[in-house]
This record gives C-alpha cells, structure tokens and sequence, in this order.
C-alpha cells in the first residue's frame, strides 16, 4: 500500500529515506525533528516492511498532519533491513538522499541547513558522512575529524568504507543511488555500504561534515529498542560457527568495486579492505560478544569470520596474500580473546581515534 502527500515539489534537496519495522513511537518522534527544520525543501520516504505493531494509521495520521511531504509505502511481505533500505530509496525523488535510521533524530532544528550550506560550498559531492551523538550514554562519535572532501576513486572507497557502518547521517547523490539498486546484497544489513563505496569507486567526490548532526537511539520512557545488547544469553552454547551479517561485508565492498578493472591494484584495495576487517572490525566484535553473550558464543561468531569462509568462496587472492590474511584472522583472535575487557574499554576512545583516522 502506497500513501503520498499532494505536492508539486518534484525534485526536493534532501529525501530523508527510512527503512521501517515496528519501532511506531521511536519512528514518530524522528518525524517530530524533521518537521523542526528550518530547511523546508525535502520529503520524507519511508518503506514500511509489513510491521506488525499496528503502527500504519498512527504514522501516517502524523505525516498527514505535519505539512511535510512525504511517500509511505506498507510491503506485504518481511524482506528484511536490506529490501527496506532499498525500498525506501525507490520511494524518493531528491537531489540527495538522507539515510536514517527509524529511531535516530536530527541533532537540532538547524541540521538539513547545515548539510545544505556544507554540501554546496563544494563542487562534485556524492557521498556525505556526519557525525552523531548516543543518546544512552551521550558519547560522541566522531567519525569525521575536520569538514573537507575526503577525495575520491577506488583507493579511497576502500579506505573509507567503515564509515558507513552506522546508517543514520549518510547522505548519497540520489540519481545514482537509485542507478545502483539491486538485491545481490540482501541479508547483509550493509547496504549503504554498497552504495557508498559503488559511489567513490566511480569518481564521486566524499565530503566529511564535523559537526553532530544525528541523534542516535532516541530514549522513549518505558520503551526499548531491541539490539544484540538486549537479548538474552544463551545458556547453553556450542563451538559451532555463528555466522552474522558483518561475515559478509567483504562481498559487499567486493560488488560497490566491481566497477574497477581486474588486476594487480585491485587485488591490493581488496587486500586493504580485509586487513582493516580484521585489524578493526572484527576483533571489536569479538570483545563485545564476550560481554554481551559469553566467551563460547564469542568464538563461535569468530570461527565463522575464517577468511576461508568469507573471503575465498568470492574472491581468489594469490598464495601469499591468502597467507597474510590467514596471519591477520589469527592475530584478530588473540586480539579480540585476550585483551581484557576493562583495558578495552580504558583504551577504547584512543583505538577508536586510530581505527577512524584517514
């Protein structure tokens, strides 16, 4: 089901695309920072995935009653973050599309203004990144040190990729993330990573904005947001591997560089993507499955990050490299088993400053 605002603005700046499960209330109070904006030229493009909370008449009674033009479209069937994601850009007309989480918010009533003003002081932009706030604990994370272009080219897409991971602040030229649709990835929940890195590897030019722009993880009292931190542990647990949907973010930065031609230089960005996996990645997740769940499920989600599993059944490195990446996955495990969590999380802004740095 398909539900428009009546509106002559076919071409607005900014269309801030939402993908939606459930989350009514959380979702309605994003909307409720969006309607604050001095910025009035977007639209807001939300792809519902069959929520199941009876939230659809409460959503659009808002959107209806808030002046700002919107799409709302409710699918039939669960697809999942990837299809929502997806569908929530086909749903929109911008210039530039705003992705968004459906529990983030805009930082304050100035914020599409800030990202406009930024945006056309530069020539080329396709890729924005901002920074956010955490509303749980009020740590700021800067993934953007200072506001310049960042460059642009398969090398860069390959340094910068990581950046996309926490969905909410990017910002995407929206003809060619519409260009770039496709299902290949679904399951992945990485989907802006795709169409970033598809993005900068063809030429688009990456702008970094400093300033907190995003909300992240709106507080509702008596509410909470559900998340690997807020499910039970597993009683009883096997070694066996535990493959998530981070297993798969080498294929997709694989699919955002197929654009670049076969060869040496494209083996060496492959190689780069990797070693970041797991210098950083990786070994994160490792350390917060230990808190979170134990030190076996921990292991089992480290069993299923062999680069035997993830890497070579999508892309054929040459012996050697293959040997590096298999010294790497090793180092990653004594990385992320042995560092005590109290030392990790003691040291955890410094790595994080190095993990970031461009």
């Amino acid at each position: 089901m398909l539900k428009k605002s009546n509106t002559n603005n076919l071409r607005p700046y900014f269309s801030i695309c939402i993908p939606q499960y459930n989350r009514t209330d959380f979702l309605i109070k994003a909307l409720v920072t969006f309607k604050k904006q001095e910025f009035k030229d977007f639209e807001v493009c939300i792809y519902d995935d069959n929520s199941n909370d009876n939230g659809m008449d409460k959503i659009i009674n808002y959107l209806e009653n808030s002046n700002m033009n919107y799409s709302y479209y409710k699918s039939k069937n669960n697809g999942r973050y990837d299809v929502s994601l997806r569908g929530s850009i086909d749903l929109s007309n911008g210039k530039y599309i705003l992705l968004m989480g459906n529990d983030d918010g805009l930082m304050n009533s100035n914020t599409l203004k800030l990202m406009h003003n930024n945006i056309e002081n530069y020539e080329n932009i396709s890729v924005v990144v901002t920074n956010y706030i955490v509303l749980t604990d009020g740590e700021k994370v800067m993934r953007i040190p200072e506001t310049k272009t960042y460059g642009s080219g398969p090398l860069t897409a390959a340094s910068f990729f990581r950046n996309y991971a926490f969905v909410s602040g990017i910002i995407l030229n929206g003809d060619k993330a519409r260009e770039l649709s496709t299902d290949r990835l679904d399951g992945s929940e990485m989907y802006q990573m795709y169409l970033a890195t598809s993005i900068v590897s063809m030429g688009g030019e990456i702008l970094g904005i400093k300033d907190i722009c995003i909300q992240k993880d709106l507080q509702i009292q008596g509410q909470e947001i559900d998340s690997y931190k807020t499910h039970a542990k597993v009683s009883k647990c096997s070694l066996t591997p535990r493959k998530l949907p981070m297993s798969r973010i080498f294929e997709v930065i694989l699919v955002g560089l197929e654009s670049m031609p076969e060869g040496r230089k494209k083996e060496e960005c492959l190689l780069l993507i990797a070693k970041q996996l797991y210098m950083y990645t990786y070994p994160y997740w490792v350390i917060e499955y230990r808190r979170e769940q134990s030190w076996c499920y921990s292991f089992g989600i480290y069993r299923a990050l062999n680069p035997i599993n993830i890497i070579n059944n999508v892309y054929q490195f040459t012996f050697y490299n293959k040997f590096k990446l298999t010294v790497s996955y090793i180092l990653s495990g004594i990385a992320g088993f042995l560092i005590p969590i109290f030392i990790f999380d003691k040291f955890r802004p410094f790595l994080y400053k190095i993990a970031k740095k461009q």
